[in-house]
C-alpha cells in the first residue's frame, strides 16, 4: 500500500491579516491620491512618491517626477543652495508655517507655492513627507486688495486736497 504523509495547517487567520492589511494600504493610497494638495516622498533630492495633485501643481506627468532631483522639478534659484531651501523649509515647518515660494514651472509659467514637509519613515528609511499647496489664487487677490487700498487711500489724498482748494 502507498501512503501520503502531510500536515495541514488552518491558515485562514493569516490570509484574513493580509486581506486587512492590503485594504490598509489601498484606503491609505485613495486618501493621497485624492489629496488636492501635491504630496512628495523625498529621500535625500530623488522624490520616491509623487501623488497625482503633486503632477498637477508643477505642470508635468507622475513619471517625469519620480527618481528626479527636487531642485530640477521646483527651481530653487533664488536661494544660494539647495540645502539652504531645506534649511529654510525644515525651519518654517518646524514653526508650523508654510514656505512660501513663487516657482517658475518647466512651462516657464510662474505658480506660488506653499511648501511644507516633516520628516518621516519611508522603506525603513529616514525620508521627507512634502506638501505642495497652491497659492496663485491667495496671492492674486491679496495684491488686488492691495491694489484696493492704495487706490482708496489715493482717493483720500485728492479729495483733501480737493478740500483744501476749495478752503
Amino acid at each position: 500500500p502507498n501512503f501520503v504523509y502531510g500536515t495541514i495547517q488552518d491558515v485562514t487567520e493569516q490570509k484574513k491579516s493580509e486581506l486587512k492589511i492590503q485594504h490598509s494600504e489601498w484606503n491609505l493610497r485613495s486618501i493621497i491620491e485624492c489629496s488636492p494638495n501635491g504630496i512628495l516622498i523625498l529621500k535625500g533630492r530623488k522624490i520616491q512618491f509623487a501623488n497625482r495633485a503633486s503632477a498637477k501643481l508643477l505642470e508635468t506627468h507622475l513619471f517625469e517626477l519620480l527618481d528626479k532631483d527636487i531642485a530640477r522639478v521646483i527651481p530653487v534659484s533664488e536661494l544660494k543652495s539647495f540645502r539652504d531651501f531645506l534649511s529654510e523649509l525644515e525651519e518654517a515647518s518646524s514653526l508650523g508655517r508654510l514656505l512660501e515660494r513663487n516657482v517658475r514651472l518647466k512651462s516657464g509659467k510662474k505658480r506660488w507655492l506653499g511648501i511644507w514637509t516633516i520628516e518621516i519613515m519611508f522603506d525603513g528609511d529616514v525620508a521627507n513627507l512634502v506638501h505642495l499647496i497652491d497659492l496663485s489664487r491667495q496671492k492674486e487677490q491679496e495684491l488686488q486688495l492691495l491694489q484696493s487700498e492704495k487706490l482708496a487711500t489715493i482717493g483720500q489724498l485728492a479729495a483733501g486736497v480737493a478740500h483744501e482748494i476749495n478752503n
